[in-house]
């Protein structure tokens, strides 16, 4: 009878990680989960991080696929997609919860929500769920 229960609740747990989320979604939690989640003896939340962030990974999403129906190249779409990248590695900053102040973020965070931004883009151009 154990191990009845067991394999059941196994066949359930593998059978929840089987489903997919959206790009935007699956984006976002990449970085949230591989981003230094310290700075300064500040630690971040993964959840406050991920709520932050997800609508410019939806609109990076929703913008490509504007761009497919309207008919841009993909020469163009590589291209905005590069363009995303460096804008994220000069524009992101993290504010600290406490005191509301800003910083400049680590250049490996900087550099991985780029390239995450770029592949959300890039997946809605595609036409990838």
């Amino acid at each position: 009878m154990n191990k009845f229960i067991v394999m059941v609740a196994a066949g359930i747990l593998l059978a929840g990680c089987t489903t997919s989320k959206p790009s935007p979604q699956r984006h976002a939690i990449a970085f949230t989960e591989n981003h230094s989640s310290t700075d300064g003896g500040v630690r971040f939340s993964p959840r406050g991080t991920y709520r932050n962030i997800i609508p410019a990974f939806e609109q990076a999403y929703d913008k490509g696929k504007r761009d497919s129906i309207t008919g841009r190249d993909s020469h163009y779409a590589t291209k905005y997609a590069g363009m995303l990248r460096v804008q994220a590695s000069r524009r992101l900053t993290e504010t600290y919860d406490r005191s509301g102040d800003t910083a400049q973020a680590d250049p490996k965070d900087a550099e991985l929500i780029g390239n995450e931004l770029a592949a959300t883009y890039l997946d809605g151009y595609n036409g990838v769920y």
